[in-house]
């Protein structure tokens, strides 16, 4: 096979899954095309191409065998025990808990492979959950090779699955079988499978909507960037309110803000000791006080983003919103207490620390205040909030080279941060840089056009976004 037809070969296999074969990988890749080829007994691996190219029932089964060929199934239960640990010490307890109500959960693990991801999350699940049967629980796998998912749906597994896990896990939940072992039917019954392409498929779509956690592990690896940012956006489509995506390690390319997307259906990064994962915003956040020529500044106070995490124990979660409360009133100092209470709360310690560098920069305590932003950043280190702070404290001491590469580093994180842009547009103007202060304002123009004409920008309350983009059309006409 000449190399353009290779080539043909890699472009119709990346549309249609979504897989990357690298360059390294084309002897093999040759080889098992050449035996589908010589399976069908097609007179040349041109006419196999255009036979995968047709849209039939004999063409799609033929993808399927293909599919089973070019991925590699690779799985064992509890995989990653730091990741292992994040769900069931901090994400599972507090879905728990924001679910308390309602008592129904939905989770999606998808490139499931042979189901030992879905059934550890199951098993996580029963050791959390009441013993009884008041809870509703949605967990579906997907993959997108049959093969492994008939495997999965079996329960049925050998000693490779069960590497690293702990003996009370297969002692409480698998029963001997012959020379393996079968999952007991209590968990096997929690997991619905079914075969799903993440690239060619729509969702969300029918019940694959609103679900709380979405693992996806080991999957991207297999693509490229354009086709990750695809996936990653139908994913937070799929997320209710506050939901997470947790992927493999590293899986998420920088820069991630393409990536993690804008508006209602944009993630953010959430750090945490053991593995980063990315949250559905409960509130968008609202941007704080810019400098913008031709508008009149609004100097500090900066008021808090109305970010709500959700609590693990309401008293906490009552204690933050108080906190909230009193910085409003404009009451700093009886909000301090009760912000520090928080500091290292698993659930609330970024919100709680984020807050107290507002305060003491309200109060002009601004080396207390780029402390608690330097503390906020350990939690949360992509998280543009205290670097835009970090901007404002930096442009008090008057070093606005430092103030510039953190507003960079800002629209770096959030590519629809308008403050950030505005900010930015203003020190250029101020160096003469007139053409670059203008694409940060048509920057900001963009991202104003992607909320709704009534929305009002903390700083410019006077203003909706529709009055805003007006105010901003006079200066790009000047």
């Amino acid at each position: 096979m000449d190399q353009p037809l290779l080539e043909r070969f890699r472009r119709l296999i990346a549309n249609h899954t979504g897989l990357v074969i690298p360059e390294r990988d084309d002897p093999s890749l040759r080889a098992k095309l050449g035996l589908r080829t010589h399976a069908f007994r097609f007179p040349g691996m041109e006419s196999y191409l255009n036979f995968l190219e047709t849209d039939t029932q004999e063409a799609r089964g033929e993808w399927q065998v293909l599919i089973r060929e070019l991925t590699t199934v690779e799985s064992y239960f509890f995989r990653d025990s730091g990741q292992m640990k994040l769900l069931r010490e901090v994400i599972l307890p507090e879905l728990i808990a924001r679910h308390r109500q309602e008592r129904v959960l939905r989770i999606w693990s998808a490139g499931c492979a042979s189901g030992e991801e879905p059934y550890s999350l199951a098993m996580l699940l029963l050791t959390l959950l009441p013993p009884d049967d008041s809870w509703r629980i949605v967990l579906i796998g997907t993959d997108i090779n049959d093969h492994p998912l008939r495997r999965a749906m079996e329960g049925i597994y050998g000693p490779w699955s069960f590497r690293g896990v702990e003996p009370e896990w297969l002692e409480r939940y698998f029963h001997k079988y012959g020379e393996e072992w079968r999952l007991d039917a209590v968990v096997r019954d929690m997991v619905a499978f079914r075969l799903l392409n993440l690239l060619k498929e729509e969702f969300p779509a029918g019940d694959m909507r609103d679900f709380d956690l979405i693992v996806c592990r080991n999957v991207f690896i297999y693509f490229d960037r354009v086709t990750i940012t695809r996936i990653v956006k139908k994913f937070a489509r799929s997320l209710g309110t506050g939901g997470y995506l947790l992927t493999g390690h590293g899986e998420i390319p920088h820069p991630m803000a393409d990536i993690l997307g804008l508006g209602p259906d944009r993630l953010v990064a959430r750090s945490y000791p053991d593995s980063l994962i990315f949250q559905r915003p409960a509130e968008e956040p609202v941007a704080a006080t810019v400098s913008l020529p031709g508008i009149t500044r609004r100097s500090l106070p900066i008021r808090p983003s109305p970010v709500k995490a959700p609590p693990v124990r309401p008293a906490k979660g009552a204690l933050l919103q108080e906190a909230l409360t009193l910085f409003g009133q404009g009451a700093y100092r009886k909000a301090i207490p009760l912000a520090t209470e928080l500091v290292d709360d698993a659930t609330h310690a970024f919100a709680a620390r984020m807050l107290l560098a507002r305060i003491h920069a309200n109060l002009g305590e601004n080396r207390l205040a780029e402390q608690w932003c330097r503390k906020a950043l350990r939690i949360d280190p992509v998280a543009s909030g205290p670097h835009f702070l970090l901007a404002h404290l930096f442009q008090e001491r008057g070093e606005n080279g430092e103030v510039a590469d953190l507003l960079r580093k800002v629209i770096y994180l959030d590519r629809g941060h308008i403050p950030a842009y505005l900010e930015l547009a203003a020190l250029y103007q101020h160096d003469g840089d007139l053409a670059r202060a203008r694409r940060m304002r048509m920057s900001a123009m963009e991202s104003l056009r992607d909320l709704p004409p009534q929305t009002r920008i903390e700083g410019y309350e006077e203003w909706t976004a529709e009055e805003l983009g007006r105010q901003l059309s006079v200066l790009l006409e000047k």
